[in-house]
């Protein structure tokens, strides 16, 4: 499906990109289209924007540096000033990949966990989408589900919390 001119595909490798790169913002422009898209924004302290404007590069040089490794993509240490505390008896499992979290194996479906259950190492907890390919997202602890930050459908990237268990 196309969106902007651009297919999902293209913007989920153009997301990674500004992610793994750590880019405040990047600006594609090519023949008649542009995207424009922004990373996190930090607590405003003084504004600072970099604007990357760059030719499109030949098909498998596009492949290559819109597909970053795990090894490439290592997680943005916290804002200066922001502490990101989680209890001791608190797990949180994040999303290892850039795709779409959906709580239910297909549409219509009943979600797979809820808060207040018990799961196992292993569980599958929810499915992630990413370029048409689905991918279950299995529970790395055991524990009791204190809450799902992610909402059904949400676009996460790595590092988003998806379920937060308490440990048992």
């Amino acid at each position: 499906m196309a969106l902007f001119g651009f297919e999902l595909e293209e913007i989920a490798r153009l997301i990674a990109l500004v992610e793994a790169r750590e880019l405040d913002e990047f600006l594609y422009e090519e023949e008649g289209r542009s995207l424009r898209i922004r990373g996190p924004r930090p607590v405003p302290q003084a504004v600072a924007t970099t604007t990357l404007t760059v030719p499109a590069p030949a098909p498998a040089e596009a492949q290559a540096i819109a597909s970053p490794t795990r090894s490439q993509t290592g997680k943005r240490a916290p804002a200066a000033g922001k502490q990101t505390t989680t209890p001791v008896d608190q797990i949180v499992l994040e999303a290892p990949i850039v795709g779409v979290f959906y709580r239910a194996e297909k549409p219509g479906a009943a979600p797979l966990v809820n808060v207040g259950d018990r799961i196992s190492v292993g569980q599958v907890l929810g499915v992630l989408e990413a370029m048409k390919v689905f991918s279950e997202f299995k529970a790395e602890q055991a524990g009791v589900i204190t809450a799902i930050p992610a909402t059904d459908g949400q676009l996460v990237h790595v590092g988003t919390p998806l379920v937060i268990l308490k440990r048992s």
